[in-house]
């Protein structure tokens, strides 16, 4: 039993690619296996955005993280040290326990980068793919993702808080299988680049620049248009749809009560918001809406949740909020949950929200945001999550046909079951 008790828990400070520095967590077993994992912050503008302790001096501009990774190693690591590696229950608790003790707010890169770091020491140490030590037996099917097309938030206005969205993503959802799905994004993503430059003038790069700047079209219906036009000359139409992360919390003026700038130039009314996406989903193949209303309109979610065909998704309508999270599902706000694992306290308080959804028929959409990266996949597969933000064609989403190609003659692609409100 002793060669899977945690030997040693290490925090740094670590450079990642977001631009500032993460919090990196080593967490090594008796037996010589390791966990590592990092958190950085995905800044959002929601009310519901968690807290992350920085060092608030002169480097990195303040957004430095070695008191973060002191607080680790001073208080956590002490009594991580002779636990169990596979019993995450208590690791979290103690987690927690630890840092209420010392009166230490409860950070989520003091907290969440420990978590994980220790569940994936504990995958490594049953020798286990982190999917199949997530999910068990269950963990066979592969979720449905997207291919980023479009991104932009200045088209229409002076928009410094919308970080590049509404982002707009293809989904290959009526396939037998991921790569079949992975193969038709291949043709209608590049049957709507060499449209977007033959009509417009713009030119797409792939895997760097995906923003349509001012000036090049008067409306998003034009790209809408475009879009459609590629999925009919790849053959995919009924097969293919669009998923818009819309990210209306900051498009809205709550001066005027009014969304500027979003979708055109003009400002938008709440109920113009609804007949628009109405018009997008019986017009336009459009299959997911993310956060399309601004956060405090939940009586507007839930009317979009029943009397719109869509998908609708929040993520900043509660970030990771678990209190909030649980309350918009009761209410009936949302189908599904984006899920950003390294944003929740713990991976257990992640693991308890899905199943808390699954119980109100709610799904998740893991999300590579907070320093994930390739272990989203293994989130989505393990919890059986039925779509995945993005990860259609991208060089990370290889890692998915790694778990097809291992799960093997048990593997199922979700399909329309990951965006059944939609077909």
């Amino acid at each position: 039993m002793n060669n899977i008790l945690i030997k040693s828990v290490l925090a740094t400070e670590a450079f990642s690619d977001s631009g500032f520095p993460a919090v990196e967590v080593t967490v090594t077993t008796q037996n010589g296996e390791s966990g590592m994992a990092y958190n950085i912050e995905n800044p959002s503008n929601s009310s519901y955005r968690p807290k992350y302790l920085y060092d608030n001096d002169s480097r990195f501009k303040g957004f430095g993280v070695t008191k973060a990774a002191e607080i680790i190693n001073k208080y956590i690591a002490p009594r991580l040290i002779g636990l169990p590696v596979n019993d995450q229950a208590i690791v979290d608790s103690t987690i927690k326990e630890v840092l209420l003790k010392n009166d230490i707010p409860l950070y989520i890169n003091v907290t969440s980068p420990v978590s994980v770091a220790v569940f994936k020491a504990g995958a490594n140490s049953k020798n286990m793919p982190l999917y199949r030590y997530l999910g068990g037996q269950r963990a066979f099917t592969l979720p449905v993702g997207g291919h980023l097309c479009a991104s932009g938030s200045k088209r229409y206005s002076k928009n410094e808080r919308a970080k590049g969205k509404p982002i707009y993503l293809m989904m290959a959802y009526d396939f037998d299988s991921f790569s079949q799905a992975q193969y038709a994004l291949w043709e209608t993503v590049g049957i709507y680049e060499k449209l977007l430059a033959k009509k417009y003038g713009i030119l797409i790069h792939r895997g760097f620049s995906m923003a349509i700047t001012k000036g090049k079209m008067d409306n998003d219906e034009v790209l809408w248009k475009i879009m459609v036009e590629s999925i009919e000359k790849a053959g995919y139409t009924g097969k293919i749809g669009i998923h818009v992360d819309i990210g209306a919390n900051d498009y809205y003026n709550k001066e005027t009560n009014k969304y500027e700038g979003l979708f055109s130039p003009d400002a938008k009314s709440r109920e113009d918001m609804f007949k628009l996406y109405n018009k997008m989903t019986t017009e336009y193949p459009f299959v997911v809406l993310q956060d399309p209303l601004e956060e405090n309109d939940l009586e507007g979610f839930k009317y979009l949740r029943e009397n719109n065909k869509a998908y609708i998704v929040g993520e900043e309508l509660f970030c990771a909020d678990v209190d909030r999270i649980k309350q918009c599902i009761s209410y009936g706000c949302v189908d599904c949950v984006l899920l950003i694992v390294n944003r929740f306290e713990t991976i257990s308080d992640a693991i308890k929200i899905v199943n808390f959804a699954k119980t109100y028929g709610v799904g998740s959409m893991p999300k590579d945001a907070c320093g994930e990266s390739l272990d989203m996949h293994s989130y989505a597969v393990g919890l059986n999550a039925g779509t995945i933000y993005e990860r259609g064609l991208d060089f990370s989403s290889n890692e998915l046909l790694i778990i097809e190609s291992e799960i093997g003659d048990r593997v199922k692609y979700s399909a329309q079951g990951g965006i059944k409100k939609n077909i």
